[in-house]
């Protein structure tokens, strides 16, 4: 029973810090320019923290992969911490696309919006304005 009581409260102090250390980056992320950007490096911040490793059978414990792939790395070298990291790269690919994504459309939606305020207006429209300013 201590064995489980010393794994969840583990899980609680990792749970605090990392909220913690999340809060103190996003204030300090503010000052970066670039909306996507920062969505970025939060999204990847979060991903850090929170994506989960998980034990084989003797110990079939949770784990965060940051800290299972730094003593891979320790212990057995950079290609075994590699594997062990292959979770949280495939995570963090994902939410590259997805701020690439966000950002072309974000870049068409201004540029559409851009050139579709700079038209010059039809007759229909000149005809209208003029009767509003009468």
């Amino acid at each position: 029973m201590e064995d489980y009581t010393s794994y969840l409260l583990a899980w609680g102090v990792y749970a605090a810090v990392g909220t913690l250390l999340y809060v103190l980056l996003w204030i300090g992320i503010r000052w970066v320019p670039g909306r996507n950007m920062r969505f970025f490096l939060r999204a990847t911040i979060l991903a850090i923290l929170v994506v989960p490793w998980q034990g084989t059978d003797p110990e079939v414990y949770y784990a965060p992969v940051i800290i299972v792939g730094a003593f891979a790395f320790m212990d057995t070298g950079l290609n075994d911490a590699l594997l062990e990291l292959q979770q949280l790269l495939a995570v963090i690919l994902v939410i590259a696309v997805v701020t690439l994504v966000k950002e072309i459309l974000e870049f068409g939606w201004r540029w559409t919006r851009r050139h579709t305020d700079k038209e010059p207006a039809t007759a229909e429209q000149q005809q209208n304005n003029a009767e509003v300013k009468e």
